[in-house]
Parts: structure tokens; C-alpha cells; sequence
């Protein structure tokens, strides 16, 4: 939602969605979710934590790329 939010913003603005645009977004995301105790994210597992935790990785494994070793 809040990346919606920046593209929208930038549309009205008539400028790109920048790459610093969109790291500003994710960071505060990782932020907020950092520093959120129960009230936005839950503290405790919901559903199968094996399930998501494959699911996040597959989805998010890219940005993450240049941390990990070339074969696993």
C-alpha cells in the first residue's frame, strides 16, 4: 500500500518512481515492522511458520542476493 501510495504521488507529481523512492518505502516497512510489538504485525505464528517462511523467501530471495554465498 504504501508503495501504491509513492507511485501515485509520483504519477500526480509527473515524475519516475525512483529506486531511492522505493528504498525509502521498504525501509520503513522493515522499520515499523522492526519496532511494531503486537499492534501491526502479530507476535505470534499464524498459520504454518514453515509455510510462510518458504513463501517470503521465495518471494523476497532477489533483493537479497548479493548477501548470500553463489551456491547453496
Amino acid at each position: 500500500m504504501r508503495l501504491k501510495k509513492a507511485g501515485e504521488a509520483a504519477a500526480v507529481a509527473g515524475k519516475p518512481l525512483t529506486k531511492h523512492t522505493l528504498s525509502q518505502v521498504e525501509s520503513k516497512l522493515g522499520s515499523d515492522f522492526a519496532v511494531d510489538f503486537g499492534t501491526k504485525y502479530p507476535s505470534k505464528v499464524v498459520g504454518d511458520a514453515v509455510a510462510v517462511a518458504t513463501k517470503m523467501h521465495a518471494k523476497y530471495k532477489a533483493q537479497f542476493a548479493s548477501c548470500a554465498p553463489a551456491e547453496l
